[in-house]
């Protein structure tokens, strides 16, 4: 009898486990869930569209915000939360099919790629409400996905959409949202990408001064970074070396400066000894100067 206790409530127990256990969710479910707009912690920004609904830019506001902050999943949701409050907003699914792509910490994903091509083919179908830039960029966004992705001939769309998305920084180059180093230094093209990180840091070299500060990370990071990748070494020296005015003791550009004066065959010990100091306490390591 009491074996067949034991084994009841042993039996209980793994029951009331496995009903406990959190359940996987899909990638779209995570990223499709309703979000708020929040009101606070977001700063002023703000990218106009064409459309007349508040809300509506509010959230378009809020998923470039979010992007610029890394945060993906909360990106894509604020991009479908704008569409809902105006379905015939082209731009808003623009957005979307932007926040599910490729980003700066990680390439698309294979069950991402079919809602990226959903909501850039939502945004064709809906151009011709919004205005000539906003068409500029859907088109060039149109380019960026396929139907049937292939991960390993994504460079190739990459490559396509870098092309596109020069086109249109030509036609509005006073747009400063248009800055797509990373997809240039990912498909290869160095010279744009160090064209674009450049003009990133004049940028942020004019932002006006708060705390904390308007970017997490440094524009230097990623330009001193591909100046190395091209072998520009003195450049870079100058790049990391101006940013560690600005930021004295920044692992970031430390890490950065003794690849340069490596490269440049001089004597990185000292600077050594200083990236060691600043990076003590930290629970990763790095391997190059961006994030």
């Amino acid at each position: 009898m009491a074996a067949v206790l034991t084994a009841s409530i042993l039996g209980l127990a793994v029951s009331t486990t496995a009903q406990n256990r959190p359940q996987t969710r899909s990638v779209y479910d995570r990223y499709t869930e309703p979000i708020a707009i929040f009101t606070t912690g977001l700063g002023t920004f703000t990218k106009s569209i064409s459309s007349t609904n508040k809300e509506a830019q509010a959230y378009v506001d809020q998923g470039f915000q979010m992007m610029y902050s890394f945060a993906k999943p909360e990106a894509v949701r604020s991009f479908r939360e704008a569409w809902k409050r105006d379905p015939a907003c082209a731009i808003c699914y623009w957005g979307e099919a932007w926040a599910w792509g490729s980003y700066l910490n990680a390439p698309m994903r294979d069950e991402e790629a079919p809602h990226a091509f959903a909501a850039a083919q939502k945004a064709l179908a809906l151009k011709n409400k919004a205005t000539p830039k906003e068409r500029a960029l859907i088109d060039a966004m149109a380019v960026r996905y396929v139907e049937k992705f292939d991960a390993a001939k994504r460079v190739e769309q990459d490559r396509a959409y870098r092309d596109a998305m020069a086109k249109v920084a030509a036609q509005y180059p006073d747009d400063l949202e248009i800055l797509e180093g990373e997809i240039q230094r990912m498909a290869g093209d160095l010279p744009s990408a160090i064209a674009s990180f450049r003009r990133a840091a004049d940028v942020q070299e004019g932002l006006q001064y708060d705390e904390p500060e308007p970017l997490p990370f440094a524009a230097h990071h990623w330009l001193g970074a591909a100046l190395l990748e091209s072998g520009r070494f003195e450049e870079a020296e100058k790049v990391y070396r101006a940013d560690l005015e600005e930021h004295p003791r920044n692992g970031w550009s430390l890490f950065g400066l003794q690849q340069a004066l490596a490269g440049r065959k001089i004597p990185i010990e000292e600077v050594a000894e200083e990236f060691a100091a600043s990076w003590a306490r930290a629970d990763t390591w790095i391997r190059a100067s961006r994030f």
